[in-house]
């Protein structure tokens, strides 16, 4: 190229932005219009065998992209939650383990089965995962006794707990009455309900002295049993509500339902057995 005359801008252009005739290779040379100092070959052409047309109907992600992914628990952290408005709280301290969102005990019915959980401050706590029996009050009759749980009945927060028999704090359970009722027969030296007596066998009379029967007799003075509750104890089965947490504590104990609160909850059940007929 002539150094007096002034280069070709269009020559230039033409160089550093190639059109489609450039890329088919149609054009003309564009390397002698360069001085010697550059090492172009001219422009990149790309190969028509690795282009193909993408398929917009295949999906994104396949099944076997996440096949060894380790899924972490469930967290319950506040350094992972936002306000309503998207902010995110300020971090003051490091993360707690007694943050971390430990799974449910979700604590059934069956044989019993407890794990001990270490927890913050080096205690331990029981976590009931399964279990059969508990410790109940009477509260009239000033008597505990250890009884068998034989099933939930009602649950005021999930009927799924009532239908899969998961032992909560506050659920209405059934438990065995025959504990209680060897407890009353024994303090009042009477039976607890009139059928009983009605088709009690007869026993052999066990001699008792003058002062035992004195006291049994003052006794049953008070002994004053409530409909509801006699019923029951025909049945053989009495109305008890968990007062423990099994999840926390790895018991299931309460007490049995009486007077008014026991009215309340045999209401609830007629109406939820109403409904479901």
């Amino acid at each position: 190229m002539d150094e007096t005359t002034a280069p070709d801008l269009s020559l230039l252009v033409s160089a550093f932005s190639p059109s489609l005739q450039d890329w088919e290779g149609d054009s003309t040379d564009t390397k002698s219009n360069f001085s010697s100092d550059y090492d172009w070959d001219g422009p990149v052409v790309p190969s028509t065998e690795t282009l193909s047309t993408p398929d917009l109907n295949a999906p994104l992600f396949s099944m076997y992209d996440y096949v060894d992914v380790d899924v972490p628990l469930p967290k319950e952290e506040k350094s992972d939650t936002r306000s309503a408005t998207g902010a995110r709280p300020s971090f003051y301290r490091k993360k707690r383990q007694f943050e971390l969102g430990r799974q449910a005990a979700n604590t059934r019915l069956g044989p019993k089965r407890i794990h001990d959980v270490r927890v913050r401050g080096g205690n331990i706590k029981s976590r009931a995962l399964r279990l059969d029996s508990g410790n109940f009050a009477w509260g009239s009759e000033h008597i505990t006794a250890k009884s068998r749980i034989l099933g939930v009945v009602y649950n005021a927060s999930n009927n799924e707990l009532v239908r899969t028999n998961t032992l909560v704090k506050g659920a209405v359970i059934q438990i065995d009455a025959t504990p209680f009722r060897m407890a009353y027969e024994k303090h009042y030296g009477q039976p607890v309900t009139k059928r009983r007596a009605a088709g009690a066998q007869p026993m052999e009379e066990v001699k008792k002295s003058n002062h035992v029967e004195r006291k049994l007799a003052e006794r049953r003075k008070d002994a004053k049993l409530d409909l509801l509750v006699e019923q029951q104890f025909a049945a053989g089965r009495l109305y008890a509500v968990i007062s423990s947490r099994p999840g926390q504590s790895g018991r299931a104990d309460g007490y049995i339902l009486e007077g008014q609160e026991l009215e309340f909850y045999i209401r609830r059940l007629r109406s939820a057995k109403s409904k479901h007929a």
